[in-house]
């Protein structure tokens, strides 16, 4: 599968089979995502990975997802950043690259990049076989006490992972050109 290929097969999925990732696919898509570009290499992206029953089941239980069929997936990574490898807060450098035309003070690229990793991410996951579907309705709260996730990290979204159980049909897309403010 390319690229294009991969693009074109991806939906969100909601409903996995009851089937375990093997752990070299999931160090696979990782991978994807620890590969991907960020802005000047700060490499803030983290993953929190959600595998076992019992962690699933806590998180259930503790309601840190909006959505119950969230714990049923086989692997969940939650999204988070680290802010000491956001651009902003890595030695100097915002001092040296400060123009106040293209830096606008308080504008955080962590979240451009953590997104860019998990986009990798599903491709690959697509590539190899698995579905997916981006979850944002987190409580941060429960999160980082059920997760145990690192004050200094910022939880972000999380994405659903596993052997779909039902193939939704392509939602409707809107037409390029509704996207293309075009200037000649």
């Amino acid at each position: 599968m390319n690229v294009v290929d991969a693009i074109n097969a991806r939906h969100s999925i909601r409903k996995f089979l009851p089937k375990k990732i093997p752990e070299k696919i999931v160090k696979e898509i990782l991978e994807a995502g620890r590969l991907a570009p960020s802005a000047c290499n700060g490499q803030p992206t983290r993953f929190v990975l959600i595998k076992s029953k019992e962690l699933r089941d806590a998180c259930l239980k503790e309601k840190v997802f909006a959505q119950n069929w969230v714990c049923k997936a086989p692997l969940v990574i939650v999204y988070c950043a680290d802010k000491k490898d956001s651009l902003q807060e890595r030695s100097g450098l915002l001092e040296r690259l400060q123009k106040p035309v293209y830096f606008k003070p308080g504008k955080d690229w962590t979240e451009i990049d953590v997104s860019i990793s998990s986009a990798f991410t599903v491709l690959r996951a697509t590539e190899l076989g698995l579905g997916s579907c981006y979850v944002g309705l987190i409580d941060e709260a429960k999160a980082r006490k059920t997760l145990k996730i690192p004050s200094a990290w910022e939880v972000l979204f999380a994405l659903v992972l596993g052997y779909p159980g039902k193939k939704p049909g392509r939602h409707d897309r809107k037409q390029l050109k509704e996207f293309i403010l075009k200037k000649e």
